[in-house]
């Protein structure tokens, strides 16, 4: 009997793929029983989980977009990575509307688990998670293990991936490739037209952050303890920086959960140690480092001020917002909140936008530190997006917001049905959003 070559190498590299995911699994549940449900990796699978096989949706309509890729994964019309582009000052496209209405809904499965000794469910996309936009596709990845790639105007399912864990991570889109981290150890790339993946690499720890592509190069964090400069095309390591660790450290204690900044040859990140970091972009040597006052997860925002002077904020989980020069790391001026600050902060003109665990969203003036105002609207992890003279966010509270970049006055506010900590993507003036209810929305004007 003849057996097809091709049909006879792709199921052997399946099923080497099966085993390598399985014995990945089994160090993952050693390291975090907590995050799996009793029974271990096995029973946490999906009901469907295939290794590197994209899940066929509804959805035949192939993909369509117009964008001229350059250097960087960022365009002024679209949304393609976390916050933007590579400096996190791009946030979105269109006009914000006063008041949203949900378009559509995809409904994202439960994920049971034992958190911290008691049973959790986790829900729809993360911390880090904000949706991609590429043409008519919107991708988007969730704590319930699932990549998602949508119809952007039905939120039909055009593939689906499942990994052993969560997404957290936002995706970077490049070049017709999608880049995206998981809580599985993994970093992965795929297509955006079949959602097969290209290839695949094991970090040895969780991926929170969220790739971007600057100057033709791939920027990542790992929880292993290092900040990652890969090739894109097929994931060769340029060079690694491993942060700083001390005698006091606990187990685990220097990892990278904030998304790479990168401005003028420069990569910043923050670290578990209260550390940000500068970096050369095309080296990895160390500039300088920055001492913020607790774990630093928050991204950091460049942008130039009034004077030309680039400045870089960024927040840490003590609750300080701090402002430093982007060229030598010296501080500039701090703003302390009541809680921690996960929300990675917004930059237009002299004016900067960030939520605080406290429950309040504050805007900053750039040069002096003082608070222009600040607005109460339940704990915000979500990193606000600024357009015109509006900013949008989510909370805590369960609700989108929609508040005066100016002064602060609350516009409108939409109900999502549970704790809204994603940050939106805002393409065309439509806003694509979840909550840890469980679904992931599109809300166009009303």
């Amino acid at each position: 009997m003849s057996i097809d070559r091709r049909a006879f190498l792709a199921r052997t590299s399946q099923l080497a793929a099966l085993t390598c995911t399985t014995a990945i699994a089994g160090r993952a549940w050693a390291r975090h029983p907590e995050l799996y449900g009793p029974s271990g990796p096995a029973g946490a699978d999906p009901p469907d989980f295939k290794v590197n096989v994209a899940v066929p949706g509804p959805v035949r309509t192939p993909l369509r977009h117009t964008i001229n890729w350059g250097q960087d994964s960022s365009d002024p019309s679209t949304v393609l990575m976390f916050r933007g582009n590579p400096a996190h000052t791009h946030y979105g496209s269109g006009r914000i509307a006063d008041r949203y209405k949900i378009g559509w809904t995809l409904q994202c499965p439960d994920y049971p688990a034992i958190l911290h000794g008691n049973p959790h469910v986790w829900r729809g996309p993360g911390w880090s998670g904000q949706a991609s936009v590429l043409g008519n596709r919107v991708l988007i990845g969730t704590t319930s293990r699932y990549l998602y790639c949508l119809d952007r105007e039905t939120g039909g399912i055009a593939w689906k991936i499942a990994a052993q864990r969560m997404f957290k991570s936002s995706c970077c889109i490049y070049r017709d490739r999608a880049y995206i981290g998981c809580v599985d150890d993994h970093l992965r790339c795929i297509d955006v037209q079949s959602g097969h993946i290209v290839w695949q690499w094991n970090t040895g720890a969780d991926m929170d952050s969220s790739p971007i592509i600057a100057g033709g190069k791939l920027y990542v964090g790992s929880e292993k303890g290092a900040i990652l400069c890969l090739q894109p095309e097929d994931g060769k390591i340029l060079w690694r920086h491993e942060v700083d660790t001390a005698p006091t450290d606990p187990p685990g204690g220097r990892g990278v959960e904030s998304t790479c900044t990168v401005v003028d040859g420069r990569v910043y990140a923050g670290c578990y140690q209260g550390w940000v970091y500068c970096l050369d972009a095309n080296t990895g040597k160390r500039l300088w480092k920055f001492k913020t006052d607790d774990d630093t997860d928050s991204s950091v925002c460049i942008s130039r001020d009034s004077h030309g002077e680039m400045r870089a904020v960024v927040g840490c989980e003590s609750g300080i917002l701090y402002c430093f020069s982007a060229k030598t790391g010296q501080a500039l001026w701090q703003v302390t909140t009541g809680a921690g600050i996960w929300s990675s902060p917004a930059i237009v003109g002299d004016r900067v936008w960030v939520g605080s665990d406290d429950g309040h969203l504050y805007c900053i003036d750039l040069l002096s530190g003082q608070v222009v105002w600040k607005q109460a609207v339940g704990s915000v992890w979500s990193s606000p997006c600024v357009l015109g003279d509006r900013v949008v966010f989510g909370s805590r509270d369960h609700n989108f917001y929609v508040l005066d970049a100016g002064d602060g006055r609350i516009v409108s506010k939409l109900t999502l049905g549970g704790h809204c900590i994603s940050t939106p993507c805002v393409v065309d003036g439509d806003i694509y959003l979840g909550s840890h209810g469980g679904d992931f929305h599109r809300l166009v004007p009303a």
